[in-house]
């Protein structure tokens, strides 16, 4: 039968964690010789630059500023990579880090955060680390224009100020994390296995 749309290009490639930015999109690949952080031009295919990385991205890179951000699992290191040319600008290990990142970074104005066991603060034009909390995240970071929100696992919500990483208030929410948080206006919503909960963002 007719498809009732046009294919492209195709890859036969293994691929996952794909991003596009602009014409491009970016994947995790594996292949014969190891784990490449690809991009392609999303007209034809092809590919326009490789980046070897030693492991997997645990969740997908995130793209702010024209660059590249991600972790790894199994691995302390966390890298910013030009998006247009696939150069690196800068590397850093957060060598607390033993088992990795499991989540996407996020970026508020000239920060990037990251979490692993701990929460970390990074300029994230430079990498320089600017501050480590002790939080143990269960899901995703959300985030709005002058605060982190995260759920931890003692089953607590909680707004970090992304200045210090001081805790500006904490929610038990007795149950475990079945989302991630969700910023309204007003109010952050969370799930739980159990619930479903609207929380003053102020309060």
């Amino acid at each position: 039968p007719t498809l009732p749309f046009t294919e492209l290009f195709r890859k036969d490639i293994f691929v996952f964690n794909p991003i596009v930015e602009g014409n491009y999109m970016v994947v995790q690949e594996i292949g014969l010789l190891g784990r490449k952080i690809v991009a392609y031009n999303l007209t034809d295919g092809s590919e326009v630059w490789n980046f070897t990385i030693g492991a997997s991205t645990a969740a997908n890179p995130i793209i702010s500023h024209g660059t590249l951000y991600f972790g790894l699992i199994n691995s302390p290191k966390i890298f910013a990579l030009d998006l247009l040319s696939g150069n690196l600008r800068w590397e850093n290990q957060l060598t607390v880090e033993s088992y990795g990142f499991r989540f996407s970074p996020v970026v508020i104005a000239d920060r990037l955060f990251i979490a692993g066991q701990q929460l970390h603060s990074l300029d994230r034009i430079t990498g320089q680390l600017i501050w480590t909390k002790s939080l143990d995240v269960e899901t995703p970071m959300a985030v709005d224009s002058d605060a982190l929100y995260d759920r931890t696992h003692n089953h607590s919500l909680v707004k970090v100020d992304p200045s210090n990483g001081d805790f500006i208030w904490g929610f038990d929410t007795i149950f475990t994390a079945a989302t991630t948080p969700v910023i309204g206006i007003e109010y952050i919503y969370t799930g739980t296995y159990q619930q479903l909960l609207a929380i003053d963002k102020i309060s």
